[in-house]
Order: C-alpha cells, then structure tokens, then sequence
C-alpha cells in the first residue's frame, strides 16, 4: 500500500542519504578504506540521483510530459559510469599499492550505510517504481546497497586476516557490476528519448 506521495519519499531519502554520505566520507579519510570511501562517493552520486529524480518529477507535473522524466533516467545511469570509472581507477592503484585500513571503523559505519540503503530503497519502493525515473533511482540504491555488502565483507576479511589487497579486489568487482546496471539503464532510456521520433517519421 503507498503511504507517501513520490515527492515525500524523495525528499526523506534525500535528507537521510545526506547525513550517512557526510559520515562516511569523514570515517573512510580517518579509516583511509578505499572501499568505504567508494561507498560515500556511490551515496553522493545516489543523492544527486535523488534530486534529479524530484527535479524531474516537479518539471513533469507542471510541463505535463514524461520525455523529461526519461531524460533523469539517463542522467543518473552516466552519473553511475561516471563513478564507477572513478572506483575503478582507485581500486587498480590500490591494488599496485595496498595501505593499512582501520577494519572496524570501516566495518561500523559501512553497517549504517548497509541500515540506510535498505531504509530508503523500502521507502522508495513503497511510492510505487513503474516508471524509467523511479526505477533509475531505485537502481541507484541496489547499487549502494550491493556497494555497502562488499564493504562489510572486506572489512570482515580484513579485521581476521589484514589482507589489505581485498579492498582494491571488492570495489573493482562492485565497479563492474554497477557499470552493467548502469549500461542497461542507458539503453532503455535512450530507446524511450527516441521512440516518439520513431512512431512521428513511419
């Protein structure tokens, strides 16, 4: 049952992804974790996603078309590649040159992250997630949320074995996963930017 308009939703998902993306970028400089650094950034890419979600819907509502709706969803999908190309290069530097990581900071405050992912992706799903835009932003959560389990992972496997290097290995891994999100969002966005060209000339 929906309980909160798309608006609402947006809105508290955007405060909430706020506060832990400011947290995670202070901890992960503290901890110097790769991969929690990777995560705050992904939430910052995630939070702008979020507002260019509520950007668009306030523009549909008053310009009555969903073409702009369509145009958010491939904004968040390059924002993604964008971050992920980011990830990517810092993880192959740091599997040339691995650094100590401080695992149970790390580990603290990638389990918030994890909490705040699950909470804003049930918020978000509760609106309702048919239409391109939503579902953009939607992805961008599962990606988060897919970001934020490797961290605990790694965070794990290094607070019992101080094996440095599966920091690099879990953001490259999450980096490629992500980008074949973030490819399939582009096509379909696309294909909906080009559609009506496509009904007016036959």
């Amino acid at each position: 049952m929906k309980t909160l308009s798309k608006k609402m939703a947006l809105l508290i998902c955007i405060a909430i992804t706020t506060g832990v993306m400011v947290l995670e970028f202070v901890v992960s400089a503290i901890s110097h974790s790769l991969m929690l650094y990777s995560d705050a950034l992904h939430m910052l890419g995630h939070n702008m996603a979020l507002i260019i979600s509520l950007i668009a819907i306030l523009i549909a509502e008053k310009k009555g078309s969903s073409k702009v709706e369509y145009i958010a969803a491939l904004i968040n999908g390059l924002s993604l590649i964008f971050f992920v190309v980011y990830i990517l290069v810092d993880g192959i530097k740091s599997l040339v040159n691995p650094s100590p990581i401080l695992a149970a900071e790390t580990l603290m405050v990638s389990l918030v992250g994890l909490t705040v992912n699950l909470v804003t992706a049930m918020i978000l799903f509760r609106t309702g997630v048919e239409d391109l835009n939503t579902k953009s932003t939607f992805l961008h959560l599962l990606a988060d949320t897919f970001s934020s389990v490797a961290v605990i992972a790694g965070a794990i496997i290094i607070y019992y074995t101080h094996f440095y290097i599966i920091d690099a290995v879990l953001s490259i891994i999450v980096s490629i996963v992500i980008a074949k999100w973030c490819i399939d969002l582009i096509k379909k966005s696309v294909k909906m930017l080009i559609k009506p060209a496509v009904v007016i000339t036959n």
